[in-house]
């Protein structure tokens, strides 16, 4: 039954949008379909395939790399502000996205 949640969830959010849409008759649903065919099409791909799953690791561990950068370059513009108990102190708790 978990494994229908999702299903139903999809299913869900494609009638919110039908619902909420203003002029239905615009609605290409050759895109709609296309659309979400490849989306599993992808998921099946990461999750199944060695090969996909293997590709998406390594490319997660790049993205992981580049935002390591991003956190030295800002612990070299901005010092001891990058600490998030300074950095609340100066700019107030709001400013917890500038410390990642």
């Amino acid at each position: 039954m978990e494994r229908f949640f999702g299903i139903f969830g999809i299913i869900f959010i494609f009638l919110i949008a039908f619902l909420m849409s203003n002029n239905r008759k615009a609605i290409n649903y050759k895109t709609v379909i296309t659309g979400f065919l490849l989306q599993i099409g992808l998921a099946l791909f990461i999750f199944k395939v060695p090969i996909g799953r293997t590709i998406f690791m390594n490319l997660g561990l790049f993205i992981t790399k580049i935002l390591d950068f991003a956190k030295e370059g800002g612990n070299f513009v901005f010092g001891p502000l990058m600490n998030s108990e300074k950095l609340s102190t100066v700019f107030g708790t709001g400013a917890q996205v500038f410390a990642l």
